[in-house]
This record gives structure tokens, C-alpha cells and sequence, in this order.
């Protein structure tokens, strides 16, 4: 799990940034008995279809079998030319298509890392084909996340290969069609990684 610069994991900053948690509500659920928890997941998947897709799609998916489920979603969400005339419309569909198609790729498998790169990378492209959508909700969002995921995906391939980082990184931001920067790797250097994968990062700042 991706953590923040203080170690908190990103799924709890979002918590406690967007949805009020505290730090109390975190000890109560560590605090929780098993049965409770499964209580609580179940309750969550059955009244928040957004919920039950995210567990599906990536906690309860094998992460050789996640990549081709979540190309599968989102050409299924993606294939009909759509319409929102209310803002908050076009943004819960943007919030649902992210926790059905990007969350899970947190989870894809090491041996699939260049297809889920390569994922991305049309998902980036494929951001014109949506922008009646995008226009409308919060695309912003949706365009940070999928360099967010891209980054995250390409560090993970890059364990152990601090070359392959240097090239890609490189690649990158010769790439006049990504909109990624030394601003992004300076944003992500302050992030838990390994010290050589730290250094490659810090050698395009210096």
C-alpha cells in the first residue's frame, strides 16, 4: 500500500481529509473483532454499489486475473457516448469508474506490470474520447489519477532495475504527449522508496 511522506497509508490521509475520520476511528476498527469487520464490508458492498465493485474488482480478484477485469470494466462503462448535464452526476461517474478501473491495479501482479502500464497509457489517450464527461465532473481528478497510477505502477516495475526507472522517467519527459514534469518526481522523491530507486529520483532534481 502506497504510503505518505509521514508513513500514513494514502488511503487513510484521503479518510481522514475527505470523510472526517480521526485517528480514534482508526484504533476502534483495528480494535474490531473479525466477525465485525466482515459485518461492516458486507454491509458496505450491499448498500454501496461503488463499495462492492472496489472489494470485487480488487480485494477479491487473483492479481494475474485484475488487468484483463478491469479493461473489461471499463470498456463496458466506457463504450456508450455519455451525457451529464449536472456536475455532481458527471463526478460520481468519474469517482466510480476510478474505484472500478484504477484502485485494482494497486493490487496487479508483479508479471503484469507492463500491460498495466501500457493500460494506462491508452486510459491517458482515451482522455478526449471522454471529455463530455470530463468537462463536466471533476476531470481534473480523473487526469491526476492516472498519472498517480502510471507513476506507482511504473516504481513498482522498477524494483530492484534503478535503470529501468532512469529510462522511463526520461522517456517520459521527452514525451510531448504525457503531461508529467520534473515537478512530479520532485512530488513523489518525498515518498517511502527503496535508496536506489530514491536516487535515480533525485538525480533528475539536482
Amino acid at each position: 500500500m502506497e504510503k505518505m511522506p509521514d508513513g500514513t497509508p494514502v488511503v487513510w490521509q484521503r479518510l481522514f481529509d475527505e470523510q472526517a475520520f480521526t485517528n480514534e476511528h482508526r484504533e476502534m476498527l483495528n480494535q474490531s473483532p473479525r466477525n465485525a469487520l466482515f459485518e461492516m464490508v458486507a454491509e458496505l458492498a450491499c448498500c454501496h454499489p461503488t463499495a462492492g465493485v472496489l472489494l470485487k474488482n480488487k480485494w477479491l480478484t487473483a492479481p494475474d486475473n485484475i488487468l484483463s477485469l478491469v479493461t473489461c470494466e471499463y470498456d463496458k462503462r466506457t463504450w456508450e457516448t455519455l451525457h451529464f448535464r449536472r456536475e455532481e452526476d458527471a463526478e460520481r461517474w468519474l469517482h466510480e469508474l476510478s474505484a472500478a478501473v484504477l484502485a485494482p491495479l494497486d493490487n496487479v501482479s508483479q508479471e503484469h506490470l507492463d500491460l498495466a502500464e501500457q493500460f494506462i497509457l491508452r486510459l491517458i489517450d482515451d482522455q478526449p474520447r471522454l471529455q463530455d464527461v470530463i468537462g463536466v465532473g471533476d476531470g481534473w481528478s480523473w487526469h491526476c489519477e492516472l498519472y498517480a497510477m502510471l507513476f506507482r505502477i511504473i516504481l513498482r516495475n522498477a524494483k530492484n532495475r534503478p535503470a529501468y526507472l532512469k529510462q522511463r522517467i526520461t522517456e517520459m519527459l521527452d514525451d510531448p504527449t504525457l503531461d508529467f514534469s520534473i515537478t512530479d518526481v520532485e512530488w513523489r522523491v518525498n515518498f517511502p522508496l527503496d535508496s536506489e530507486l530514491k536516487a535515480v529520483l533525485l538525480a533528475f532534481i539536482d
